[in-house]
């Protein structure tokens, strides 16, 4: 079977376009587009003209499920047929000018070939070559060891290519700027800063030692501060005290040099007051005396 013509009257985006496809010796045809421009909207189209509308699409999400409308010739050998397929339960087959056809009439162009083999074969996706490598690595047959085989001597292509890009990153020779020289040169910088961190610590904690014995002596002189001046005002107490003192032993004297019997007093009466003043001298010496005693 060969499709001459495709036509998309009413499916997906489209609307009214018509692909003509003519034979020719090389009988290969290839449609090409950007991503979104409809290829998979295409072939989703020749499924479901060939073999009918399945009963949830997204084909009609533009013009509406009942309005879907695809078809298109197809011929084989000699023979061809013309036909659009519409979104019915019944009579969704007709010709050129609409008439109904019966439901197996490109029976004989398909030979034999339902939807499932046709979508399998002939109507390969991404996504179904991907269930399909996938379902021959589950089987465990020939095949299937040898994709197994080849995947995995892809994964240790990959494998191998990252630990290039790695080792590259790390250590390029080229590199003005290899990870491996700048994580060395700031292993340095660290180092120096911690030794320079240390030999700080190092010196504070000395200087800390000389403050606590700085701080120890001071406290000792104070202390002996402290004592000197006790023992300095103890001595001016003393010395302050040794005049009145000296005084008293000196009156003492005078009065013992003074003293003479009571005739002698009554001859000289003129000498009396002179002696009353010694008295009070005396008993004001005393007076001090006592004051220093205590």
């Amino acid at each position: 079977m060969r499709i001459d013509r495709l036509e998309l009257a009413a499916y997906g985006h489209f609307e009214k376009v018509r692909l003509e496809l003519p034979a020719a010796p090389n009988d290969l045809v290839l449609l090409v587009g950007a991503n979104e421009a409809g290829k998979s909207t295409v072939r989703a189209a020749i499924a479901d003209w060939l073999f009918g509308f399945e009963e949830q699409t997204r084909a009609g999400f533009h013009h509406g499920n009942p309005n879907l409308e695809v078809g298109g010739v197809v011929s084989s050998g000699d023979s061809s047929q013309t036909c659009h397929r519409r979104k019915k339960r019944k009579g969704s087959l007709v010709d050129a000018a609409g008439n109904v056809l019966p439901d197996d009439t490109l029976a004989g162009y398909l030979a034999g070939v339902g939807r499932d083999a046709f979508e399998t074969t002939f109507s390969l996706t991404v996504d179904s070559m991907a269930h399909g490598v996938e379902a021959m690595l589950d089987a465990g047959d020939e095949a299937g060891d040898i994709l197994q085989a080849a995947r995995g001597i892809e994964q240790l292509a990959k494998l191998r290519r990252s630990i290039v890009e790695q080792l590259e990153a790390l250590y390029a020779p080229r590199s003005s700027k290899r990870k491996l020289d700048l994580a060395i040169a700031d292993h340095r910088t660290h180092a120096e800063r911690h030794k320079s961190l240390v030999r700080t610590w190092d010196q504070h904690r000395t200087l800390q030692d000389e403050q606590a014995h700085l701080t120890e002596s001071l406290a000792r002189y104070g202390r002996e501060a402290s004592a000197l001046e006790a023992t300095r005002a103890q001595l001016e107490r003393r010395i302050r005290a040794a005049e009145p003192a000296r005084a008293l032993r000196a009156a003492r004297a005078t009065w013992a040099e003074l003293a003479v019997p009571t005739e002698a007093r009554r001859a000289h009466a003129g000498s009396k007051a002179h002696v009353e003043a010694l008295v009070a001298r005396a008993a004001e010496l005393e007076s001090v005396r006592r004051e220093v005693d205590e």
